[in-house]
């Protein structure tokens, strides 16, 4: 058996083939659980940046990834990202309000801004004006003082020299791109004058000079001695080579043109097509054909970036499984693999080798040699269950599980959560008059029997249950849940609703199948502050309602009664019946008799639960929902004690320390059974303020 040491332990390779397979396992448990903590700001920004670029490839955040790369919870992941999701609008913003301040500002006849009066007016310091600035949407341009305006004065120069003492200190480092914003000039141009290595201008006088002492083999250090003007030999032969090259009408030296779009498309297609399985060489010779007008250093800088993600950028998760497969049948013959996969073969020897540990852990003959012991056993699951989701979906339009389940050996909730197949998934948005009850118990049904709380949710097996886009699936959740996030499009709408003159009753509804009226109400006071009045129903009105309320109990369900009056009556706009109606509807005989048959105490427990709600309820047994709720409101205090008794707040405190996430107070209140999930999350919260828990 092979042994081998790390970090001075003796391990061996089946124990470890183990670990490295159930690593693969439990990550996702193993980062969903760790202890939130506040990442710095730049953190925040680095995962902003990766959790974009990861939908782009996900169509949806894979937030697993990110927390077993940062080591950070599933929740603080979530709150760094829309942090610094906030932070980068907020900059817009303000990008925006200084580049419009920045155009007032600027005088075209000296072309220069006047950043000093754009600080003042945008309230910001002149430093983070200029790097708010956004010159890629604005029309002021760099220009190139040495060519407008004849060389660099005596002025410009001080004005660059005060800007870098006021802003800089000698033991840091200048930021020429700002600078070259601040003087409106490029800023290779700005730099070269700030180190004192500036192209400055030389006359004919000076160059015929310069060509003399040059025939007489006289060194640039030599030649100096001659131009002391000039800071140093380096600073004249590049002064002496920018007056040669406009002499002859060729480019100054350093500075090309910029890449313009059509350039840059082009390149770009070129990458496309030939890039993956092309040497640096070969694509930097085949650019230059399409494009001879470019310097062959424009090009080859152009195409490092681009080359270094091609030499050795890391693989997705299905080109790693395919990569697996290539080398088990090729071996490590990384021309063939690399052919076989359309990338570079350094990349796939990169990614294979890199695919054996942790980065800088062991040695790349390590990492094959490990690869050599731990292939047969790699857990290939994931590409299995797709492969045979995907072949049954493409045979019958749709997918079922359990035959999945059979076919690849493993259980049928791993399979839902394994599979990455998502073509022919449904859109879903919500439509009061489609909304269907059913799916959502079907969905409701199937989070309670897979994922009792504290599991954390795998929305990936729920997505692939319901065959619903995962976006999709997350957000109906949410709105079963009763989480409803009042957007500006959505308070647009409330407001727009509210003046056609539908009930706070129905705006909900149109807005969510789980938001309340009241919810509506402070939304629109927010919003409109005043809420505008509406008339009152006539008394005459009410009347013919009560006697719409005697036909219709036992005819039609009691949650439908006042809508249908409503509509009848042609009381939309008006205020004061539905409280009436439903009144009306309790003292009714029947629902007299509805609700003196009923077990309020079984209600409360139910509800207190979790098992249903006070509407959902009132639905079910045929009830107005005010008088059920009004009698589940007043067993409240006998159903849940305020008082907490030494051994409940034990148990609280202990499952609270015990949690590595954030504690659920629903699995709290059923863990206790004598207090509800809002009286758990107010104990919590005072014990945390008092500093018995952290």
């Amino acid at each position: 058996m092979l042994t081998r040491k790390f970090a001075g332990l003796s391990v061996s390779s089946n124990a470890f083939a183990f670990a490295f397979r159930s690593s693969r396992r439990s990550s996702f448990n193993l980062y969903t659980t760790l202890a939130p903590a506040e990442p710095s700001s730049d953190l925040k920004k680095a995962i902003f940046d990766e959790a974009r670029l990861l939908q782009q490839q996900h169509k949806s955040i894979p937030w697993y990834l990110l927390a077993a790369k940062y080591r950070l919870s599933i929740d603080a992941l979530q709150n760094a990202f829309s942090q610094a999701m906030d932070d980068a609008q907020r900059r817009q913003r303000q990008s925006a309000l200084v580049t419009r301040a920045a155009e007032r500002h600027f005088d075209s006849a000296v072309g220069q801004c006047d950043w000093e009066a754009v600080a003042g007016e945008v309230d910001l310091p002149l430093i983070e004006c200029l790097d708010l600035f956004d010159a890629s949407n604005s029309t002021i341009k760099p220009c190139s003082l040495i060519e407008t305006n004849g060389g660099w004065s005596a002025k410009d120069m001080e004005k660059l020299q005060r800007f870098i003492a006021t802003n800089y200190s000698e033991s840091s480092a200048v930021d020429w791109k700002l600078a070259g914003a601040f003087m409106n000039v490029d800023s290779l141009e700005c730099q070269r004058l700030g180190l004192g290595t500036f192209i400055g201008p030389i006359n004919e006088v000076a160059y015929r000079r310069i060509n003399e002492l040059r025939k007489s083999n006289l060194s640039w250090k030599e030649i100096h001695q001659h131009f002391r003007q000039y800071s140093n030999e380096l600073t004249l032969y590049r002064s002496y080579r920018w007056f040669k090259a406009k002499l002859e009408g060729r480019a100054p030296p350093g500075l090309t043109a910029p890449w313009t779009d059509a350039e840059r498309g082009l390149m770009k297609g070129l990458l496309s097509r030939h890039g993956e399985s092309t040497t640096r060489s070969e694509m930097v010779g085949i650019i230059q054909r399409e494009l001879p007008d470019r310097p062959l250093n424009d090009i080859r800088r152009f195409y490092t970036g681009y080359f270094s993600g091609l030499k050795a950028g890391y693989l997705s998760k299905s080109q790693m499984t395919r990569l697996r497969g290539l080398v088990a049948e090729y071996g490590e013959d990384w021309d063939r693999v690399g052919k076989a996969l359309g990338i570079l073969p350094s990349r796939a020897r990169f990614n294979w080798i890199r695919d054996g540990g942790e980065p800088n852990t062991m040695t790349a003959k390590e990492a094959r040699q490990l690869h050599r012991k731990l292939e047969p056993a790699v857990d290939d699951s994931v590409s299995r269950v797709t492969s045979e989701a995907q072949r049954q979906f493409e045979l019958s339009s749709a997918v079922d599980w359990s035959q999945v389940s059979q076919t690849t050996g493993l259980g049928e909730r791993e399979c839902l959560e394994l599979s990455q197949h998502d073509d022919g998934k449904a859109k879903w948005h919500y439509d009061p008059n489609a909304f269907s009850q059913s799916m959502a118990d079907r969905m409701t049904s199937f989070i309670r029997e897979h994922y009792p709380a504290p599991v954390p949710m795998n929305y990936r097996a729920v997505s692939n249950f319901m065959w619903i886009d995962m976006e999709d699936c997350i957000r109906i959740h949410d709105m079963l849940e009763g989480r409803f996030k009042w957007t500006k499009a959505n308070g647009e709408r409330a407001a727009k609703l509210w003046d056609l003159g539908l009930t706070l009753e129905d705006i909900a509804r149109q807005l969510s199948p789980t938001l309340s009226a009241s919810a509506v109400s402070e939304a629109l006071k927010r919003r409109l502050s005043p809420v505008p009045k509406r008339k009152p129903v006539s008394a005459d009105e009410l009347v013919e309602a009560f006697r719409l309320v005697d036909e219709y109990v036992g005819k039609y369900a009691v949650a439908d009664i006042v809508a249908k009056i409503r509509k009848q009556l042609n009381l939309h706009g008006r205020h004061g019946y539905s409280s009436a109606i439903g009144y009306r509807i309790s003292l009714h005989p029947l629902c007299k008799a509805r609700l003196s048959g009923i077990d309020f105490n079984d209600v409360a427990n139910r509800v207190a639960a979790g098992q249903t709600t006070v509407v959902l309820a009132a639905k079910e047994l045929d009830v107005p929902y005010f008088a059920l709720a009004a009698r589940v409101r007043s067993l409240k205090e006998k159903v849940f004690l305020q008082k907490w008794s030494d051994e409940e707040t034990r148990k609280l405190i202990d499952y609270v320390r015990g949690c590595d996430s954030k504690p659920s107070v629903a699995y709290l209140s059923k863990m206790l059974g004598t207090k509800s999930s809002r009286q758990c999350g107010s104990k919590i919260a005072h014990l945390r303020k008092s500093g018995v828990l952290a």
